[in-house]
């Protein structure tokens, strides 16, 4: 066992147990037996037509670097998922942008870069959707705070990424000067892996790319809500639609940055940190919270591990892509042959 994985579990721990420690686990397991499973059933063929939407975003922002359709992306990004549900600090994202690179021929990095776009895309509509319920809804403290301090964060990277992928010329000046801390033999080699990471950002400098990427990054996370939604019928919880709007913004925003796996524990404890601010019991939220979780990790795993299994993909060569230094190309047959022309690329080759 790895340091990422015992950091993980400790992570993971730590939260949970502050979760139980509010509960009684006997009341918590009654609210469990009490639900109706048979309703999960629509939200996840919802939630799943949440990840085709994040297919289509991957898609806008993957244009700079070259035109790759949706059904070429959509396993990809279900593995991805799998990967970071399964493993610790989301080494998912590094195995979706070797997939993409060997298949289609891209830097590994710049494709990486894209990814980072995605995240970035992903805190700013998770906080939006919290404004929305801000509306609506009064937040009390620890939760208040911990939003406006993600919305700082992300405001701040936002401008940074901007900044940077709106002109190469004032990237390339900038990294001159950030390089200079290194040695000189490493400089050469730090500059072209940086260059390249930006050149994955190039879309959001762009109005039609990233307004697209923007606009199914809102409907993928509309989707997921609504997925909340019908675990709340399935535990028959009283509440509207904006209340879980708001665990789903401040479960997914605890797991932004990378720890346990699945961010099992943070993902939890806020999630039913919202609920009990707006009257549910301790023990039918955190009933809530395990389920809500259980139901995002399950199907897209074993949908995940299948697509991996169908296509001849081993599991020890998704887990090493992260650590291994010169990887050798993998057979991952994704869809027909290449569709299309491929968009013309900024210094994008691996």
């Amino acid at each position: 066992m790895n340091k990422r994985t015992l950091l993980g579990g400790f992570v993971s721990l730590v939260f949970l147990g502050l979760l139980a420690y509010h509960t009684d686990p006997a009341k918590t397991l009654e609210a469990l037996s009490r639900g109706k499973y048979w309703l999960l059933a629509p939200g996840i063929a919802i939630f799943f037509t949440g990840v085709w939407f994040r297919a289509l975003r991957w898609h806008y922002l993957l244009r700079p670097l070259g035109n790759i359709t949706v059904g070429r992306l959509y396993p990809i990004v279900i593995v991805g998922y799998t990967v970071n549900n399964l493993l610790p600090v989301r080494v998912g994202e590094i195995a979706r942008s070797y997939l993409v690179g060997e298949k289609e021929r891209l830097s590994k990095v710049a494709v990486l870069g894209t990814i980072a776009a995605e995240r970035l895309l992903d805190g700013i509509t998770l906080l939006f959707f919290a404004g929305l319920a801000a509306v609506l809804l009064p937040i009390e403290e620890p939760l208040n705070g911990v939003l406006k301090g993600m919305a700082l964060f992300y405001l701040m990277a936002l401008t940074a990424i901007l900044v940077i992928s709106s002109s190469p010329k004032r990237t390339e000046s900038l990294l001159s000067t950030c390089i200079k801390i290194l040695p000189s033999t490493m400089r050469p080699k730090a500059r072209a892996t940086a260059l390249l990471l930006v050149s994955g950002l190039r879309a959001v400098s762009n109005p039609y790319w990233l307004g697209g990427a923007a606009f199914f990054s809102a409907l993928s996370w509309l989707t997921e809500g609504i997925f909340f939604y019908f675990v709340g019928l399935a535990l028959d919880i009283n509440q509207p639609i904006s209340v879980y709007l708001l665990a789903m913004a401040a479960a997914n925003l605890a797991t932004s940055i990378p720890s346990s796996q699945a961010g099992i524990g943070p993902f939890e404890y806020f999630c039913a940190l919202v609920l009990i601010q707006f009257g549910t019991s301790p023990e039918l939220a955190t009933a809530y919270a395990l389920v809500v979780h259980a139901a995002l990790i399950v199907p897209i795993v074993l949908v995940g591990l299948f697509y991996l299994w169908s296509k001849h993909m081993p599991w020890k060569d998704i887990t090493s892509l992260s650590t291994a230094p010169s990887p050798a190309p993998v057979n991952l047959a994704i869809g027909g042959e290449e569709e299309g022309k491929r968009g013309e690329t900024w210094n994008t080759q691996s």
